[in-house]
């Protein structure tokens, strides 16, 4: 029988309970008040079970949070594995199509720097099998051709890399294969663009409400009230921070900050720490974070990132 005890668990600091506490607040006011263009059962429900997870997962003893790390891995390595095969079997993601075989490729790219930071932790028990992994998961997120990717591994990459050399050499590299992906892309000029446009979709939609914003998951039809211009219509504001203000407002979205703050200045896993930056800055210019199953992976990583004692079966 699992016995939890008090002593392996890791501390909620008042500070952190209470931006939890002031952005569920305003969560359920914006839910409840303002939402007029969706239902917020779903959104709410949504919240509310990522949060029990969160705490959940503080309640794992170090044992478990190295066994769902390296499920972390395994789980990773077999969508990289997947995605390479699809691609065999006549997938195209580097012409004109854009392929979008099991999930976008840019939510699997985000995926993929995450697994392939948190498998650096592998380094010291097996090189061999870290060589292996990562060059599957590198592989795949070539293919998935999706440079803010590539560019969030490699400005990450400096936490956990040990040598000034070897820190910029890597760098270099990596914003390298990035430039080549960014202007061999034949869609540049219009992502640029588009998400310009999408920004500034965003940025009026705060303007009309900027207190409690249009409700959680209302940014797709919300955007009908900003007059939105042109064809470049996405359900995603492609910038989890300006969505997230429209959505619920931009008291709010700082209560959110400002958690997601604190929780990573108490994290002591350089590895799952430098997963989570990965994944917040490719969120900061895309819409990765804005879908449910990234944003519960970066949430089972804050909390997994925490430290906490070595698990004793005998102490008391």
């Amino acid at each position: 029988m699992l016995t939890l005890k008090r002593h392996a668990l890791p501390k909620l600091s008042s500070q952190n309970a209470a931006s939890i506490f002031g952005f569920f607040l305003l969560y359920f006011i914006s839910a409840f008040c303002f939402t007029r263009l969706v239902s917020p059962k779903y959104e709410i429900l949504f919240s509310l079970s990522t949060f029990a997870l969160y705490c959940s997962s503080l309640l794992l003893n170090s044992d478990e949070t190295a066994w769902i790390k390296k499920s972390l891995i395994v789980t990773g390595s077999l969508s990289a594995l997947l995605y390479l095969s699809a691609m065999a079997a006549g997938g195209e993601a580097s012409e004109i199509l854009r392929t979008q075989l099991f999930v976008n490729d840019n939510v699997l790219a985000s995926f993929l720097v995450a697994t392939v930071l948190v498998a650096a932790s592998l380094w010291k028990e097996s090189k061999i099998i870290y060589t292996i992994i990562s060059a599957i998961l590198i592989l795949a997120l070539w293919m998935s051709q999706s440079t803010l990717a590539i560019v969030s591994l490699g400005v990450v990459s400096i936490s956990i890399l040990n040598g000034k050399k070897l820190k910029w050499i890597f760098v270099t590299l990596i914003f390298a294969v990035g430039s080549v992906m960014l202007f061999k892309s034949p869609w540049l000029i219009d992502s640029f663009s588009n998400r310009i446009h999408w920004w500034k979709t965003s940025i009026e939609l705060i303007k009309l409400a900027p207190w409690f914003g249009h409700g959680p998951g209302s940014f797709e039809f919300a955007r009908t009230f900003a007059h939105e211009q042109g064809t470049a219509h996405s359900v995603f504001a492609h910038s989890f921070p300006l969505q997230t203000a429209a959505e619920i407002g931009i008291p709010g979205f700082l209560f959110l900050a400002v958690w997601i703050t604190l929780t990573i200045s108490t994290m002591t896993d350089r590895h799952v720490l430098a997963s989570v930056f990965a994944l917040i800055l490719h969120g900061m210019f895309d819409f990765t974070l804005n879908l449910h199953g990234i944003f519960i992976l970066l949430v089972i990583l804050l909390a997994l990132g925490q430290s906490r004692p070595v698990y004793d079966p005998q102490r008391p």
